[in-house]
């Protein structure tokens, strides 16, 4: 009885991380040739809203005069377009990116010790992808040639709000995936968002 009981207890474990999982869609980019697993319970905003957005944006302020964004995702439940959980993508082809000039950008403060630890951490893959990132800090990923940063800010329709961007470089240049999680879901969000970036890859050809 005792065991029937664990038993159960642990298939109802794993019945809770289905959706994320098994009911995920594959996304592709023909425009920029690479594709992600887009988590169970998540959408692509539509490109008519996205327009809207970008359009809102660029007259909001001159800083973002020149906003573009080539896909949006956001949870189908969120209240609201653009709510958080969300993910930005935008596609950057001004050519193919020096890796040492990276490197560089990601590494300018951090001593050889620094540099081996956020190597082992980011070789956790799965759980360290986004665990091991520090504020306002670049960290490069020679593996996956992908340079991340989580920065946070504050808005007025959703308050302290948690970021994590991935620029993952290729052979035209990058593709930027910006993440965005109210501060406190953050711990439950990550979890999409390291499926997202552990997932991504470019077509053949189009890689770094």
């Amino acid at each position: 009885m005792k065991k029937t009981t664990i038993f159960i207890c642990v298939l109802l474990i794993f019945a809770n991380q289905v959706p994320v999982f098994s009911q995920e869609t594959f996304y592709h980019s023909k425009n920029g040739h690479f594709s992600f697993a887009l988590p169970g319970g998540w959408i692509q905003i539509p490109d008519g809203i996205l327009k809207e957005y970008i359009k809102t944006l660029r007259a909001s302020s001159p800083l973002a005069a020149k906003a573009h964004y080539d896909a949006a995702f956001q949870k189908k439940n969120n209240e609201y377009y653009f709510a958080s959980p969300r993910l930005l993508v935008k596609i950057d082809k001004k050519g193919r990116y020096d890796e040492e000039d990276v490197k560089r950008t990601s590494t300018a403060h951090e001593t050889e010790k620094e540099m081996a630890k956020t190597a082992r951490n980011l070789e956790k893959a799965y759980k360290g992808t986004i665990d091991s990132l520090n504020f306002g800090k670049f960290t490069y990923d020679e593996g996956k040639h992908a340079l991340f940063m989580k920065t946070e800010g504050v808005t007025a329709k959703e308050g302290r709000i948690i970021a994590v961007t991935a620029v993952m470089l290729s052979d035209y240049g990058s593709v930027r995936l910006m993440f965005y999680s109210t501060a406190d879901t953050f711990s439950e969000n990550k979890i999409y968002f390291d499926r997202i970036i552990n997932s991504f890859k470019f077509d053949k050809g189009h890689g770094y």
